[in-house]
């Protein structure tokens, strides 16, 4: 199972609706947060600490590896914050939204003793609704990962604050991500 946010720009008209208590965007172009959510079934692919960095920074593999095996039997499901009429209009964030659906899928298709990898960034919301949507499965059933895509990223604005220099910058990345 995996779960994102992803700032999505609202047409003019739904825009101007913002209440006015409601965070405005941070970027321009008027953006809601919507969580996008999937869970999908894929066989193992082991690699070492080394390959992964490779592969951030682009290097061709000089070892031979078997194919990836490809994700089978995805299915996804992305959720703006709406409002939960009869509940005097209670506005249900989308990632409690995502997360609860992708609950149901994972109950349907799991086996008892099966493991759940639970991919995400490191948004401490998202992190927490995962686990208020999911209280059935037990931590022993379950490996949390973190994206390493969007931790490379905060390691690259790092070393860009740091150094100017290019190849210094690569070289703290490099270290940092290893």
């Amino acid at each position: 199972m995996t779960a994102n946010g992803k700032g999505v720009p609202l047409v003019q008209q739904d825009a101007q609706q913002l209440r006015a208590f409601e965070d405005r965007p941070q970027r321009p172009g008027n953006r809601r947060m919507a969580t996008l959510a999937a869970v999908y079934s894929v066989d193992r692919f082991v690699r070492k600490p080394q390959e992964i960095v490779s592969a951030l920074f682009r290097e061709e593999c000089t070892d031979l590896k078997p194919t990836r095996p490809r994700p089978q039997h995805q299915r996804l499901n992305a959720r703006l914050p709406s409002t939960v009429e009869g509940l005097d209009d209670e506005i249900i964030r989308g990632s409690i939204q995502s997360l609860t659906w992708a609950d149901r899928e994972v109950s349907l298709r799991r086996r008892p003793d099966q493991l759940l990898i639970r991919l995400m960034d490191g948004q401490r919301s998202l992190w927490s609704d995962a686990d208020a949507c999911q209280e059935n499965i037990s931590k022993s059933q379950c490996m949390d990962i973190l994206d390493i895509v969007h931790v490379a990223g905060c390691v690259w604005k790092s070393a860009k604050a740091l150094y100017s220099n290019s190849t210094d910058q690569q070289a703290f990345a490099r270290e940092r991500n290893a």
